[in-house]
């Protein structure tokens, strides 16, 4: 048998992969129980870690807005992403590499 326990200790709570099985003799009759435990306490840190990341990442990723864009220190556009394709108001080659009032006076 295997499962995780967790185990309070002097500096908190600590995670333990246990695993017990039974002692046979040389007639095949169990005598005793033999367990071992793995503290992975920080493995448990990591993953809660992880998922916490994913889930962030996850809901950035669905705020992001039908069109967001890139702009350099000059005021060039130099790279996009849309929410659907081919949903620019106008073609990318129109503003990738021109700057934002370039763009506005040519519409």
């Amino acid at each position: 048998m295997d499962w995780e326990e967790v185990v309070p200790q002097d500096d908190g709570l600590h995670t333990y992969l246990s695993i017990k099985f039974p002692l046979y003799d040389a007639t095949g009759v169990p005598y005793a129980i033999c367990g071992i435990s793995t503290d992975i306490t920080e493995r448990k840190r990591a993953e809660v870690a992880l998922c916490s990341s994913v889930a962030t990442n996850r809901a950035l990723l669905n705020a992001i807005p039908d069109l967001i864009f890139r702009i350099s220190r000059d005021g060039i556009f130099v790279n996009f992403k849309t929410a659907k394709e081919n949903n620019l108001p106008i073609l990318p080659s129109e503003f990738l590499v021109n700057t934002y009032l370039k763009c506005c006076q040519q519409r």
